[in-house]
């Protein structure tokens, strides 16, 4: 299954050097995603990181950035593509989605969609699972090569149930950073990414 890590909503210490460490260890798909972020900051983020990794970066905010560093792509969601950004050019397009509906009514080709929360949520915990599990599961079987990603309360105890469902894999935040701000520990955060995607790797299989 795929891993896909989404970057801790706001500012972490030594946050660069962090996410630097995540795609040493492999990390292939890694979310920029600072809501509040500038322009500006954004930019401090990708100059932080190695410019060999930014080709593995993909943005939620500040799509203009594409035009001065080689990242991988962009990630939509329905606000954006309302402002008609699903009209930029770029090598990787992603979305998040919240319903089934949702995903049949996309148009635009993409990489892979979220779906979304599939579990309570970790890191919000207010956010709670209103999706139907049955029905994703009998989506999902229908929509086989589709790359539709599974997010929200995904931890290593989850990724068999997503497997299951259909998933073509899962996309980690909270499970992810909590281990580092337990004790600000960048080991714990290193083990953690390693027990995730060692778990992903088992159920590499493509449904």
């Amino acid at each position: 299954m795929q891993l896909i890590i989404l970057s801790h909503p706001t500012a972490l210490p030594n946050e660069c050097n962090l996410i630097e460490t995540l795609l040493e260890q492999g990390l292939n798909y890694f979310h920029l995603r600072k809501p509040s972020y500038s322009k500006q900051e954004i930019k401090n983020c990708l100059n932080g990181i190695a410019t060999k990794y930014h080709s593995k970066i993909i943005l939620h905010t500040h799509f203009d950035l594409l035009n001065e560093y080689e990242l991988k792509g962009i990630h939509l969601n329905l606000n954006t593509i309302q402002l008609g950004a699903n009209t930029i050019n770029a090598q990787h397009k992603s979305f998040s989605f919240h319903t089934i509906a949702e995903i049949e009514q996309c148009k635009t080709q993409y990489n892979y969609v979220f779906l979304s929360p599939i579990f309570n949520s970790i890191s919000k915990p207010h956010y709670k699972s209103i999706l139907d599990t049955q029905a994703i599961q009998q989506f999902l079987k229908q929509r086989q090569q589709q790359n539709i990603i599974a997010l929200g309360g995904i931890d290593e105890t989850r990724i068999e149930d997503t497997y299951k469902m259909g998933f073509n894999g899962i996309a980690a935040m909270g499970s992810i950073w909590n281990a580092f701000l337990k004790n600000k520990n960048k080991k714990e955060l290193v083990d953690k990414f390693n027990i995730i995607n060692k778990q992903c790797q088992l159920h590499a299989h493509i449904h």
